[in-house]
Parts: C-alpha cells; structure tokens; sequence
C-alpha cells in the first residue's frame, strides 16, 4: 500500500509519516508536487516513492494495482484557498486513477465545505425564520460526488462538521466506506496536560454540545457548561451570531472552550465574553481545525477581557491545517515565546497513522485490486 501526504496538512505530519515507513516495505511513502503553475494552474506530479527518508523515482509499476492512500486536507491556508485544494484534490484522484492505480481511500485531516450541508433560512425584517430558503449551493454534497467521481473508493475526515455532510458521503460511498474518525483521545491528551483538576467543558453552541460531553466523559472531568447562540443572515454569504443564553456553574473557575472549527471566530470570542460575565477564570479554547478567515486567530490572540488581560489563556487547532504562516505572521508582531506559550498545535499525526494502519489498511474496499480502467469524465 502506497501513501500519499501533501499539500496543506503541516510538514510534520509528512515528517511522521516518513519514519514510519520503509523503502521497499509493504507501505511506502509517494512522494508528490501538487502546487501550481506560474498562471495559478494546478497539476499533481508523482515524483519519488520510498520511506524514511530513503526514495527513488517513482516508474509506472510502482503504482499499477496498488491501493492508495491520499491524505490531503481542503483547508484554507495563506498560500493557497479551500477552492484550490479542492481541484487538486479532484487532480491528484484522476492522476493515480489513470496512472493504474488499485483502490484509493481519501483522507482529508480536515475537509473544507463541510459547514455548507444545507440552505439557508431567509429571515424577515426582524431577524424571525420565515420557513423558507435561499436557492443556493449545498457543496457538502457537491464535494461528496466530486470525489467519488474523481476516483476515490472509501472516504474519511476527522471530527465531521455534522451528521448531514456525513450522510452526504455515505450516499456516494456506502455507509461502510465512509469514516468519521473521533479525535476526542487527542483532545483529551491536551486538556488533561493543562493539569487543572476542576477544568469545566464548554461548548460554545449547541451544535458542539454531544463533543463537550464526550470530552468530558473521557477526560473525567465532572463540570460542564453550555452556551447557546442565534445566527441571523441578512442574505446570502456571512452571518453574524451572539450568545443567547449560557447554562452551567463557571464563576470561579478555568474553562475550556470545545468545537471543530475556529473560522472567524466570532463564536469562540462571543462564548468567552459571556464566560468572562459569569465570573470564568482562565478561558481555553481547542478546535480540530483553524481555518481563520478573516484573521480569525490574530482576533483570538488579541482579544481582551475587561481587565485588559488576553481572553484567551491558550488556542489549540491541531495540525490538520498548516499553521506555519498564521504563527509566523503573529511572530512578526509579537514576542515569538508569548506567541508559543498562546497558540498551541496538538498532533494528529499519531491518530491518523493509526487510522491508516487499523481501519484503512484492512478495510475489504483496500484488498481488492482495480486492473479496470478509469471512467471517462
């Protein structure tokens, strides 16, 4: 079985991934160049195979009938849009497809479009639903045949934005080829280094509230607390949302903030405050993934309680994402330790690797050997 990571998932998931594989084993690392041209054109490009850090040029057999595993994340980074890493994706499934490749298992640490899994409500004048929605793109579902035609045989991401996009994949896929893999492990590891023993779970809406729970119960923490939002859209693309209400005990106490997505962050911000109101202590927050449109970590970072201290004690966003320009940007404005000490990465390497080696690996769509030819587009 051959491996693929590229692209926008951090270097040192690549990096792992390289010294757990060997040259000439069973599971070896391709090596790829999936970027652009000078005209912002797209191409995929197999370049070297091997392992730990031992390659050599990748010829036509070394792929023909071997199952694939492409890890590439469709995140947001400085150098390059979701949209783009998207088409590569789209690219990259075609390439190992024609190039005779067996069967191809898609992972995407993170999944980008995800949070488009249904229209939107229109509101009347005074923010109240009406019943009825924007004619507008699902692209959860969208993305979900995308892959499936592009070549891809089983699917799966990493703490899936909602049961909806889930059911999208499991509607190209089958149900038993499509993984959301749980990374309540990672982020439990995480919380309980933070060695406070009364830490109170908070998740900052109500879409968040089943990963609090399981936070809770796996770190054995006894406080939970709760917040609820409204999101009014005044049309068509960005909405605005506030805390509508906050349930739970947190006067006095360190709590951490639990989601899947940092974005604009105007959620997380918004929870805090409400926290800070209540009396909450230090204030933690941890997502799966920064996506940070809008500047949404440098608002987090330089967020203020009233007193004028940060509002944030730490972030955590996990590497699904590469965050080595967002970090390096903050750098140019701030003491590098302050920002080291505040902005933390948690590896998902370990738990991808085990997704790969334990579920992918023996999966019965990854036995069979594909001699058939691509379909035409």
């Amino acid at each position: 079985m051959k491996i693929l990571l590229r692209n926008s998932a951090d270097p040192a998931l690549f990096r792992y991934f390289n010294k757990k594989t060997t040259a000439g084993s069973d599971l070896e690392m391709v090596r790829a160049s999936i970027a652009a041209f000078k005209d912002k054109e797209s191409f995929a490009r197999m370049q070297t195979i091997g392992g730990n850090d031992v390659y050599r040029d990748v010829s036509a057999d070394d792929l023909k009938g071997e199952p694939v595993v492409l890890v590439q994340s469709s995140g947001t980074t400085i150098r390059a849009s979701a949209d783009e890493y998207a088409l590569r994706t789209l690219i990259t499934l075609r390439t190992l497809k024609d190039a005779g490749a067996g069967p191809i298992w898609l992972v995407e640490p993170y999944a980008g479009y995800m949070r488009q899994d249904k229209p939107t409500e229109i509101r009347d004048e005074d923010g109240q639903r009406t019943g009825e929605f924007y004619l507008e793109s699902v692209s959860a579902k969208t993305l979900a045949a995308y892959k499936k035609f592009g070549g891809a045989d089983g699917y799966s991401t990493v703490d899936i934005h909602s049961d909806m996009a889930l059911g999208f994949y499991q509607d190209e896929f089958g149900a038993d080829n499509v993984i959301n893999v749980d990374p309540t492990e990672v982020y439990a590891e995480y919380a309980k280094a933070l060695g406070i023993e009364d830490l109170v779970i908070v998740n900052p809406d109500m879409g968040a509230d089943a990963r609090a729970e399981k936070l809770r119960q796996a770190t054995g923490f006894t406080e939970r607390a709760s917040a609820s939002k409204d999101r009014n859209n005044a049309g068509i693309g960005p909405s605005t949302s506030s805390v509508q209400s906050m349930e739970g005990d947190v006067e006095g106490k360190d709590v951490l903030i639990i989601d899947d997505i940092f974005n604009t962050c105007g959620t997380a911000i918004g929870c805090a405050r409400e926290l800070k109101r209540k009396g909450a202590e230090r204030i933690f927050a941890m997502a799966a993934a920064g996506t940070f449109g809008s500047d949404g970590l440098t608002k987090m970072f330089e967020a203020k309680a009233k007193n004028g201290a940060p509002l944030f004690e730490q972030i955590y966003v996990s590497n699904a994402i590469s965050q080595r320009e967002r970090i390096h940007n903050l750098e140019s404005e701030y003491l590098e330790d302050v920002v080291k000490s505040r902005v933390k990465i948690m590896d998902f390497a370990p738990l991808l690797w085990k997704h790969i080696t334990e579920d992918i690996m023996t999966h019965p769509v990854m036995q069979k050997k594909d001699d058939a030819p691509a379909p035409k587009p």
